[in-house]
């Protein structure tokens, strides 16, 4: 799930602040059918853009592992990571 996350992320901080503004608050994807990929946007009350991207497999009966990792990016375009504590009050 890692990877997984680790490659969206890569994929997301390259796109320019417009790009991300563009993006839809929640969209999600399936893969293998056991693993969702969601990816999260919001806008802080600085007007940056925060960004998670969270996978949850689930395992059986609704019990599942979800891991998340995200960023904000400002208008001029600085990127800087979010901690746990950060992702945990967003999702």
């Amino acid at each position: 799930m890692n990877t997984l996350i680790e490659s969206n992320l890569v994929a997301l901080k390259k796109q320019s602040f417009p790009e991300l503004e563009k993006l839809p608050s929640h969209q999600g994807k399936k893969f293998d059918g056991k693993i969702t990929l969601s990816v999260w946007k919001d806008t802080t009350t600085n007007q940056e853009l925060r960004i998670v991207v969270q996978a949850y497999r689930h395992l059986i009966l609704g019990i599942g592992r979800m891991e998340a990792k995200g960023f904000v990016i400002s208008r001029a375009g600085e990127i800087s990571d979010l901690t746990k504590e950060e992702i945990y009050e967003f999702t």
